[in-house]
């Protein structure tokens, strides 16, 4: 005896079950959501190894007052001026005799540091500013800044030390701050190395302790 089974239940029954297994197949299958766009305006630069901060010497321009029949006033003979670096490893003392490395004005110079130590140190060229009075008649003097900049990872980060030196419409020199960086680094022993840098703008009298510098830009490359 055949029985005979409804149509329509079974047509809901098999559209339930595909349905099911739609929804299963769809939980199982996760695609990550796509990234951000980046905005229209953002720059994302790499610094490349070993690349140090860009610096260029401007020479200094005669300083000329709003009021009329005032003569042009002369920058500072930088010629004349005494620029010197010094690095020094203290802890552990290092054997070689730590030398005065003399820095020209329009120079850029790389520091001739400790062997084996991770920090680079640089100083860039002078900038001279004039300096007068609210109304801008009457020179009050020049001030002469230099930076000392040391870096730990190949200049892609580093510290900036102004030395600040103002030199009055007499003549007179004055150094407001002066540069020095204080070092530290931890040798693969734990012991922690220290090493201080000095910069200074007067006649070292020992000569003899003055020694030669890494130049890395001249007067022949300035900037106008």
């Amino acid at each position: 005896m055949s029985v005979a089974l409804p149509v329509r239940p079974l047509l809901r029954s098999a559209a339930w079950c595909a349905s099911l297994l739609f929804l299963c197949s769809a939980c199982g299958e996760r695609t990550n959501p796509p990234p951000p766009a980046a905005e229209a305006n953002q720059v994302l630069v790499t610094p490349a190894p070993s690349s140090l901060p860009a610096a260029a010497f401007v020479p200094p321009k005669a300083w000329t007052s709003w009021r009329e029949g005032i003569k042009p006033v002369a920058p500072p003979d930088l010629s004349k001026e005494t620029w010197r670096v010094f690095a020094n490893r203290e802890l552990p003392i290092q054997r070689e005799t730590p030398l005065w490395q003399p820095v020209a004005a329009d120079q850029v110079v790389e520091l001739h540091m400790p062997v084996g130590s991770i920090y680079r140190c640089m100083v860039q060229p002078v900038e001279v500013t004039a300096q007068a009075n609210d109304w801008g008649t009457e020179l009050q003097g020049w001030e002469l800044v230099r930076k000392l900049l040391c870096s730990a990872d190949e200049w892609k980060t580093w510290t900036e030390y102004p030395h600040r030196m103002v030199v009055s419409a007499d003549g007179t020199r004055t150094v407001m701050y002066a540069a020095e960086a204080a070092l530290r680094e931890r040798a693969a022993s734990g012991e922690v190395y220290q090493t201080t840098v000095l910069f200074r703008s007067d006649q070292e009298e020992r000569q003899a302790s003055t020694g030669p510098a890494r130049i890395l830009a001249s007067s022949a490359q300035v900037a106008d």
